[in-house]
């Protein structure tokens, strides 16, 4: 079973009567309508001037809810941050690795006549089937993801509105794209450095 809580409420007369006590421990009260800020100002400054007194009020939760998303969406940008410089630290891992692990075979047709433009646009077009290989099928699995566990994590939150966010899809093909042209280009240049005779000794 789960716990029970209830509220009492009683007047003052009743509330000396069974706690013999005459301090007030909570008060609740409605105010006039349109005199909110009024009636903010003087708790407030009830508050201010007395330690041992505090209140809640529409403006005060307002401010707690407000600084609680501040505190979510800073956790959440920082996490977004910290996983994507792994995920590109990963991803040129990758490509160095595979283009570095192809040397002798590099090396075998710039042999045979292939040049540098060749090669360069040979490597580029791998490098963009690669990361639109590996991007469809990340969508793929994003958006089936999204659409049933993430969705209903976040549904649980009343602060939380689950939306996908289309427009992150074009950026993020974009960021990998331009990541692995700029690998490609800085490993090529730096194989290309060396003679073909080195190159297939080394290999």
């Amino acid at each position: 079973m789960g716990d029970f809580t209830c509220d009492l409420y009683f007047n003052p007369e009743q509330y000396e009567l069974i706690t013999g006590n005459q301090n007030i421990m909570s008060y609740e009260f409605n105010i006039k309508e349109g005199t909110d800020k009024e009636a903010e100002t003087f708790v407030k400054g009830m508050v201010d001037a007395d330690n041992a007194l505090n209140y809640q009020s529409k403006y005060s939760l307002a401010e707690n809810f407000a600084s609680m998303q501040k505190i979510v969406r800073l956790i959440s940008i920082l996490l977004c941050a910290v996983l994507t410089f792994i995920a590109l630290m990963n991803l040129i891992n990758v490509f160095v690795s595979s283009i570095m692990v192809r040397e002798k075979e590099i090396a075998t047709l710039k042999s045979i006549g292939m040049t540098r433009g060749q090669l360069r646009k040979m490597l580029m077009w791998e490098i963009f089937y690669y990361n639109g290989s590996a991007f469809a099928a990340a969508s793929v699995l994003s958006l089936i993801l999204s659409g049933t566990v993430l969705k209903h994590v976040f549904n649980e939150f009343d602060f939380f509105t689950f939306r996908i966010g289309w427009a992150s899809y074009p950026v993020i093909m974009i960021v990998i794209m331009l990541v692995g042209a700029l690998t490609v280009l800085c490993v090529e240049n730096s194989i290309s450095d060396r003679n073909i005779t080195e190159e297939l000794k080394t290999a």
